[in-house]
């Protein structure tokens, strides 16, 4: 009986790795792991087998077709350019870009427009580090809090599971709200091991924006120059891509605090 059920439940999961769209010689890896070894290979599946969900997002219909010209010239004015048609060229009013290229720049404008929030201040990082840099952003995060801003941090588990993170007590008991984007342990049927979110984005009033390659930590940004940081870009924007940024980051928020609605409301808000 019980052989009879791991064949049936093999034979399930070679049907659905068959169904999925990836290479084939992934696929085929799987299949043969599986049957081989089912024991190991099926709960390695559901470790680690599926990267993405059944969850149809709102699309904007104004998005453009986007494609990078790899002779597209790489300076100040060439990223101006081909932002200002990624971002919804339909949407006028994207007012400034400005790149950003040093840990010392970075810090200073995520703390200033930090401080600057009237109504809403939205945080995503992969890395939130247990270290001076990120416990002093916390700090201007946890002010906002305390004033009646709405202020939310969304977290990947993995990174806090591994290198720790500040403590965010005095924070919550501020107002403000965390989130943790796919919990390690979960149930396996509602996500996978290895679907991570690496975005960073800083978003304030809905009209401000950082976003680009760096984590909250002293190994990307700080107040003073450090030789031994990661070298690495953001980009602060004010204008319509905003907006478009905002709706991404309330998507994550939804997914990761179990929402399922995730329309997009006219304020922008849930």
């Amino acid at each position: 009986m019980l052989t009879f059920a791991l064949s049936a439940l093999s034979l399930f999961f070679v049907l659905f790795i068959l169904r999925a769209k990836r290479p084939a010689g992934t696929n085929l890896a799987w299949i043969l792991l599986i049957l081989a070894f089912p024991y190991i290979g099926i709960p390695f599946y559901l470790i680690l087998g599926a990267r993405k969900f059944p969850i149809q997002f709102v699309k904007n219909k104004s998005r453009s077709n986007f494609q990078l010209n790899k002779k597209s010239d790489f300076n100040l004015s060439g990223i101006q350019r081909i932002l200002s048609e990624a971002c919804l060229p339909e949407l006028k009013g994207n007012e400034f870009i400005e790149l950003v290229t040093n840990g010392e720049q970075a810090f200073s404008k995520n703390r200033d427009l930090i401080q600057s929030a009237k109504k809403s201040v939205f945080v995503s990082t992969f890395i939130l580090g247990n270290d001076p840099v990120a416990k002093s952003l916390i700090e201007s995060l946890t002010e906002k809090a305390s004033s009646g801003v709405d202020v939310r941090i969304l977290i990947d588990s993995l990174s806090t599971l591994l290198l720790g993170q500040p403590s965010l007590k005095r924070f919550k008991k501020s107002g403000g709200k965390v989130a943790y984007f796919m919990p390690i342990f979960h149930l396996p049927l509602r996500g996978m091991f290895n679907l991570r979110n690496h975005r960073k984005l800083l978003i304030v009033d809905g009209q401000f924006s950082i976003l680009g390659g760096m984590n909250l930590t002293e190994d990307y940004m700080g107040p003073e120059i450090n030789e031994k940081r990661w070298v690495d870009l953001v980009l602060t924007i004010q204008g319509a891509c905003v907006s478009d940024l905002q709706n991404i980051f309330l998507q994550d928020w939804d997914f990761a605090t179990g929402k399922t609605n995730h329309g997009k409301r006219k304020d922008g808000l849930r």
